[in-house]
């Protein structure tokens, strides 16, 4: 814009890395008013820095201007800076020859055509990944730079490599300006979002189109909240009622304690429960489990266990046995009581110790599943 006075410059957006777009040119049209043909015409000298032009021929390859006819001199911005980029017509001269001037004659050009030169415009991202845990939020803030009087670029998050439903926004989409150049759009999870690394789609439905993105991608890695592992108040025999009734027994028991979410017992069948290999298990990967003291009991490996030993007991002070149905390695044990559902004394269950911090919390033997009420449960805070 602008009408090329000091006063009010014309501005000039640099042309955008890897667009398909032509440079920013000004174009001055050269007439021949008079009645006579102006032959060998050409226009010669050198353009302000940053400015090439042609058309209107050159010394090696002029052209004719009849009478009345004109040509275009197109002048190309290539200046790679930014800032003030002024054309100064002084230095270019044009040439040609008429009937009343057959050895030829010149005339400089004059003027300036004032020009800045601005950034080609980018949206940036306040950062192009998150790591977070489950049930957490990350906010991107995007802003525009460069450019000159940017309309609305419409910003929005969305195709979510792997899929996850549990993946919202707030804001989405927003838009920046050169008038209102910043905007933020946040990504929500839940603590049912699985523990994953996530590739977020960013596109712009702005005239920019994507290519003004700094990013078209957005990674964030969500990992598993913290949980707790308790031990019940209530001991049982062996007949817990299978994997399912050992289940709801840490359920009331989380209910009565007033813990909130879904617990579940840190228990083996070898068959509808196991580590190894994992089915149905409670632990989850690269987890970080803590005990009622609010103490970290450790995090557990790829594979779901824990290695040992343990950082804290899950009860450190008190010992209670636990059935566990496990081996010392985390293999299923072949004594679970006939899957849990028998208190005879003629069948056996593995069990550990609350206060144990290697293997011992997970076996120190198996005992007769006629237990009368002495041996409780882990229960796991999914």
């Amino acid at each position: 814009g602008g009408n090329g006075t000091l006063g009010n410059p014309y501005q000039v957006q640099q042309v955008q890395v890897g667009s398909t777009s032509t440079p920013s040119t000004l174009t001055y049209t050269i007439s021949n008013n008079g009645t006579v043909p102006a032959t060998s015409f050409y226009i010669d000298g050198t353009a302000s820095q940053g400015w090439s032009y042609s058309g209107c021929g050159t010394q090696q390859a002029p052209i004719t201007l009849n009478a009345t006819e004109s040509c275009t001199l197109t002048f190309t911005l290539n200046k790679a800076n930014l800032g003030v980029a002024d054309l100064v017509l002084s230095s270019l001269t044009m040439h040609w020859i008429d009937q009343d001037s057959p050895s030829g004659q010149t005339q400089g050009m004059s003027g300036t055509a004032y020009t800045n030169v601005y950034a080609a415009p980018l949206i940036t991202l306040s950062a192009e990944s998150a790591s977070i845990i489950q049930g957490e939020s990350a906010t991107v803030t995007f802003t525009l730079t460069g450019g000159y009087n940017v309309a609305n670029q419409t910003i929005s998050f969305g195709s979510v490599s792997p899929a996850e439903s549990t993946i919202t926004y707030t804001n989405n989409p927003c838009s920046v300006s050169t008038a209102s150049p910043s905007c933020n759009i946040t990504v929500n999870t839940t603590d049912q979002t699985q523990a994953n690394t996530y590739n977020l789609a960013i596109t712009n439905a702005g005239n920019l189109s994507s290519r003004a993105l700094q990013s078209t991608n957005y990674t964030i890695v969500v990992a598993n909240a913290p949980k707790l592992i308790f031990v019940t108040e209530s001991a049982f025999t062996g007949n817990l009622g299978g994997i399912t009734g050992a289940d709801e027994k840490c359920e009331s028991a989380a209910i009565m304690r007033g813990s909130a979410g879904i617990y579940k017992a840190l228990i083996s069948d070898a068959s509808n429960r196991s580590a190894i290999p994992l089915v149905n298990w409670v632990l989850k990967p690269r987890t970080t489990y803590f005990n009622e003291s609010n103490l970290i009991i450790g995090i557990t490996t790829d594979s779901s266990v824990f290695d040992f030993p343990l950082l804290t007991a899950v009860t450190p002070t008190l010992s209670f046995l636990i059935f566990t149905g496990l081996n010392w390695d985390w293999t299923s044990s072949t004594n679970n009581c006939n899957k849990w559902i028998s208190d005879s004394q003629a069948k056996s269950a593995s069990m550990g110790v609350s206060n144990g911090l290697y293997s011992d919390s997970l076996t120190i033997g198996a005992f007769a599943c006629s237990s009368p009420n002495t041996t409780h449960l882990y229960c796991v805070q999914q």
